[in-house]
C-alpha cells in the first residue's frame, strides 16, 4: 500500500504557505503513529513539516487546535496574489477559501479611500486593499493578539504599514467614537 493511501493520510489535506506545511485528517491521525510514519508521509508529499488541524477552538479568538506532527517551527509564509502572509499556525487561523473574496477586492480602485476592516486577522482584506486596490488608509480592527502580531508583521513586510492604523480590541468598543473621516466598509 502506498503512503498516500494510508488512511491516516486524509485526501484533503492542504498546503499552507511556502514552508510546505500539510495538514493530514482524519479520525485517528495523531503524533502517537510515530515521527517514522511522518517522516515517510512528509517525504512521499516532498514537504519538511506536517500538522494536524483538528478543529477551531470555542475562545473567542478562533484559535486553531493543531498538532505539530513533523518539524519544529509552526511559522508559515503564504503567498496569494503576490501579498505575503507570515503567521503561526498553531495561533492563528487561515481561510485558503478566502482567495475569490481577496481578488474580488484587489480589483477595486480605492485610491484616495479609506477603509474600515472589522474583523482583520492576519490581514486577508487589509493587505488587497492596501497593496492592489490601493486604499489612501485601511483602519485595521482585531482582538486576537496573536492575529495582530501577525498583522502588523505582514504590512511591514509588503510595504504598507504607513497606511494602516491597526486597533486591537473588541469591535463594540473600539468604533465607539467612530472614525472621522468618509469610509468604506
Amino acid at each position: 500500500m502506498s503512503i498516500l493511501s494510508h488512511p491516516l493520510v486524509h485526501a484533503s489535506a492542504e498546503r499552507v504557505g511556502l514552508k510546505n506545511l500539510k495538514t493530514p485528517a482524519g479520525p485517528s491521525c495523531s503524533i502517537s503513529q510515530g515521527s517514522e510514519f511522518w517522516t515517510a508521509v512528509a517525504q512521499t508529499l516532498g514537504v519538511k513539516r506536517l500538522a494536524q488541524i483538528k478543529k477551531i477552538s470555542q475562545d473567542g479568538y478562533r484559535t486553531p487546535i493543531v498538532t505539530m506532527l513533523l518539524g519544529d517551527s509552526s511559522y508559515v509564509t503564504h503567498i496569494d496574489n503576490h501579498i505575503r502572509y507570515e503567521f503561526d499556525v498553531t495561533k492563528c487561523m487561515f481561510s485558503s477559501g478566502n482567495i475569490t473574496e481577496k481578488l474580488r477586492i484587489a480589483s477595486f480602485d480605492c485610491s484616495g479611500e479609506t477603509v474600515v476592516d472589522l474583523y482583520a486577522g492576519i490581514g486577508y482584506f487589509t493587505l488587497p486593499y492596501l497593496v492592489h486596490a490601493k486604499a489612501s488608509h485601511v483602519h485595521a480592527c482585531e482582538w486576537n493578539p496573536d492575529a495582530v502580531k501577525a498583522l502588523q508583521r505582514n504590512l511591514q513586510i509588503n510595504g504598507v504599514s504607513d497606511r494602516c492604523t491597526v486597533h486591537q480590541g473588541d469591535n463594540r468598543q473600539l468604533l465607539q467614537g467612530g472614525v472621522e473621516e468618509p469610509v468604506t466598509y
